[in-house]
């Protein structure tokens, strides 16, 4: 594994709020909050995220890949809450303390191969390259331009990534609000599986400028944007 970016093991960046998707509303926690309430609201964020990617999955004809992407977001959603919010009981149930993070200021691209045989490719903008990317409800976006766009070529991972950045991301209004929700920082999910295809989505990048990668994975490639 090659990565040119700061890596940070097991840590994410911290924060006081998460705002939710399709909504004003930021999820605060206070001491006297309760667990289950954390829970309620974790569960909320997910199916608020399973939202954005159900309508593009639609759109490509790929729902089959739907509890594929949910199980990479849960990551996602187990760090941004379990950890930041100091919700231990949250990752541990779902497995996950062993999560991988990078700073990738100026946005880049990740890729790796997860379980079952999945291979995922993260490609993560920075806010002049979303607006530039994503500038309506109606935008198609292809990874490998924008990863192009920043490394003058397509990196040699593998004929997988790059069928998989290949494919056109086409966004809609859920994606272009999820987009702006996340303060206008964008990243496009490119995942395949062997049994249910491939699809590719663009959601907000709520945690910006930190990348998550899921602890099982292995195979991983880095290419931080802000080293071109």
């Amino acid at each position: 594994m090659n990565s040119r970016s700061d890596f940070i093991k097991g840590s994410v960046a911290t924060g006081a709020s998460i705002l939710l998707l399709g909504s004003r509303k930021a999820i605060n926690y206070g001491k006297e909050e309760s667990y289950a309430s954390r829970i309620e609201d974790y569960e909320e964020l997910i199916s608020r995220e399973m939202q954005v990617i159900r309508s593009q999955l639609e759109m490509q004809g790929k729902l089959a890949l739907l509890s594929v992407y949910e199980r990479i977001i849960r990551v996602e959603v187990t760090n941004e809450m379990g950890k930041m919010h100091r919700i231990p009981s949250v990752a541990a149930q779902r497995g996950i303390y062993d999560d991988y993070s990078y700073v990738l200021q100026e946005g880049g691209v990740i890729a790796y191969n997860g379980f079952g045989g999945t291979t995922v490719v993260d490609t993560y903008m920075d806010l002049a390259t979303t607006q530039a990317y994503v500038n309506d409800i109606n935008s198609s976006i292809q990874a490998s331009d924008v990863i192009s766009d920043f490394l003058g070529m397509i990196p040699l991972w593998g004929d997988a990534v790059n069928f998989l950045i290949s494919l056109i991301t086409y966004s809609n209004n859920l994606a272009v609000q999820s987009v702006n929700n996340a303060g206008g920082y964008g990243y496009i999910m490119s995942v395949s599986h062997p049994l249910e295809g491939a699809a590719t989505v663009l959601r907000g990048w709520n945690q910006y400028p930190i990348a998550i990668v899921p602890g099982d994975a292995n195979n991983i490639h880095v290419e931080d944007f802000s080293n071109y």
